[in-house]
């Protein structure tokens, strides 16, 4: 059959391109299978309504298998689905999901907020500022406590240094008598100041040692001035003691040999100066009851004096030295020079030495496992007042006390402290 009119001629051209494509794309055998069997007559309309359809839907053509499908079949092609259509329907999809979600959450969250009470904002800022309170507090409390460990640690070593050093110095009693470097009390001298026997026999051993004691320093005592309160009165008094070991002689002046003003000639100057005529009876007294040594300088104090004859500037140095005579006794000697007395006598200055005082400790120690028990006898002799007028009067002074020292194993402070007061109020700078 001859195509009459040109839109058959038309559809016929359109039909055979879209079959040429659909070929090419759709080369599988049975693909057409049915198309021959329709008639012409049903194959033109379609072809008709194909282009109309084609017409109207320019943007998205169908498909030549739909157009073949459509027209064997004798019903109208439809418009597919593109991608963005398809897209924009899932992501309504999720979206309903989604919201969906979020009510069942919201559900969740009134039945668990309906069981539960909820705390105000207000509430809870107290509730943090109370505890940073606290933590703060404790801190503080923390930083408090580790600086008194720090001091009760430094007490302790302190204290320590005290102990190991009094177990060598302060170990048994002896009666009252006096060491010398040239003579020595004799024994009913001993006796007659009160002295039991067993005193005496220590006081033998004393004797019998006297040169161990000029050949060095067994333990150093460090006198530092400081003020302490006093208990008696309210006042203050200048005193304190801290120890030094022997090996480790910082903070202690030791004097060169040439400074040493110990000399019996220069002793003799002094005495010389100040007495004049009376200077055999000066010497006798001095060789009787003082111990001219060489030591360790342990304390300088400075004053001034005035008389009716002369006034002048002085400087006490006071000299300890420690002799240990066996495992529980020791002495530990103190004297005090005047130097130099630097005074004015019809226009001159003099710079001599003289002797201001002597003081020795001897002690008997006995000691536990727990604690250590010492009787500390003290016993200072001034230079009679003919020997230096300037200053005070001749006196004798016996300190006896009772000292009790913790164990080093024991860690009370209170009890470091009772030392402390103790060791303040029984040995003199």
């Amino acid at each position: 059959m001859g195509k009459n009119t040109l839109g058959e001629r038309e559809a016929d051209a359109v039909f055979g391109a879209f079959m040429d494509d659909w070929c090419l794309d759709y080369d599988e055998p049975g693909a057409l299978e049915g198309f021959d069997a329709c008639p012409k007559s049903v194959v033109s309309e379609t072809l008709s309504e194909a282009v109309e359809a084609l017409a109207d839907a320019k943007p998205s053509p169908a498909s030549p298998i739909e157009i073949c499908v459509a027209m064997s079949c004798g019903k109208p092609t439809t418009k597919p689905e593109s991608t963005m259509q398809r897209r924009k329907q899932e992501m309504v999809s999720l979206r309903r999901e989604a919201s969906k979600l979020e009510t069942t959450i919201q559900q969740l969250k009134g039945a668990l907020d309906s069981t539960t009470t909820a705390i105000p904002r207000s509430q809870v800022m107290v509730s943090t500022h109370g505890w940073e309170a606290r933590a703060q507090l404790r801190l503080q409390k923390l930083q408090r406590a580790a600086r008194e460990n720090e001091q009760l640690w430094c007490i302790v070593r302190e204290q320590k240094k005290i102990a190991k050093g009094l177990q060598r110095i302060l170990r048994t009693r002896i009666a009252r008598a006096s060491l010398m470097e040239y003579s020595l009390l004799p024994s009913w001298k001993a006796l007659e100041l009160g002295g039991s026997p067993d005193d005496y026999s220590v006081y033998a051993k004393l004797v019998a040692t006297i040169e161990a004691m000029k050949a060095g320093i067994d333990a150093v005592v460090h006198i530092v001035q400081t003020r302490v309160p006093d208990q008696n009165n309210g006042s203050f008094r200048e005193s304190k003691v801290a120890h030094f070991d022997s090996h480790n002689l910082d903070g202690v002046q030791l004097l060169a040999s040439e400074e040493l003003p110990f000399s019996r000639e220069r002793t003799n100057r002094a005495l010389q100066r100040c007495l004049g005529d009376n200077i055999n009876a000066s010497w006798e007294y001095m060789v009787k009851h003082f111990g001219v040594l060489p030591g360790v300088v342990m304390d300088k104090r400075h004053g001034s004096f005035t008389t009716a004859i002369e006034s002048g500037i002085y400087r006490i140095r006071s000299v300890r030295r420690t002799l240990t005579l066996d495992s529980d006794t020791s002495v530990m000697l103190t004297t005090s020079y005047i130097d130099p007395v630097e005074s004015t006598i019809g226009g001159r200055y003099a710079q001599e030495y003289a002797l201001l005082e002597r003081e020795w400790k001897l002690v008997r120690q006995r000691q536990s496992c727990a604690m250590a028990s010492t009787f500390v006898q003290t016993y200072s002799t001034m230079v009679p007042e003919i020997l230096r007028p300037p200053f005070k009067p001749f006196w004798n002074e016996e300190i006896l006390t009772n000292i009790v020292i913790p164990s080093l194993d024991a860690r009370c402070s209170s009890e470091y402290q009772r030392l402390e007061n103790i060791l303040v109020d029984s040995i003199k700078a």
